[in-house]
């Protein structure tokens, strides 16, 4: 049964990013979507400081945990598996992607974040900008700090200005 879902599931989905390879998954994005560069580059956010991180997982708690979990692993196998499927017929230059993309991502947070604390509330890391962004980042940088509410918002008002000027609203 969780095979047969998994083979539907894959008859319908062209990319599944990977959370331990996101930058390999993000070239894969870029390149299937015919994108930039500035389209994929990340700040990390809602990631947990190292203090609230579980430290004492045995090898045996980990299987159980696999065992209660077996669709949801069978799945991640699968998708784990086509990504790097997909990634060996990309050729030679998609690994200095990997490394352009984690090369603009560390210069960026080194000109755009002032610092990162964890939350007490939540545990979670939070950003906080530096005062002194070059002008030429200045916009990316707030971009890439926007929460999900505000980035959608601001997604959506950019599509309604394109679709205005060409008259189609």
């Amino acid at each position: 049964m969780i095979q047969k879902f998994v083979e539907d599931l894959t008859e319908r989905i062209d990319l599944v990013l990977i959370a331990e390879y996101f930058d390999e998954s993000l070239i894969m994005l870029k390149r299937e979507l015919c994108w930039d560069l500035d389209d994929v580059v990340y700040f990390r956010f809602h990631q947990r400081g190292q203090d609230y991180k579980e430290k004492n997982i045995t090898e045996k708690m980990n299987l159980q945990i696999i065992k209660w979990n077996k669709a949801d692993w069978d799945l991640y196998q699968h998708f784990n598996r086509t990504l790097w499927e997909k990634i060996s017929k990309e050729g030679l230059h998609f690994q200095d992607e990997v490394k352009e993309l984690r090369r603009k991502i560390w210069t960026l947070e080194k000109q755009c974040i002032s610092s990162m604390q964890v939350s007490e509330k939540t545990g979670e890391l939070e950003t906080i900008l530096s005062s002194e962004i070059p002008a030429y980042n200045r916009y990316l940088c707030r971009k890439m700090t926007m929460s999900e509410k505000e980035y959608i918002a601001y997604l959506k008002e950019k599509l309604s200005s394109k679709l205005k000027r060409r008259g189609a609203v």
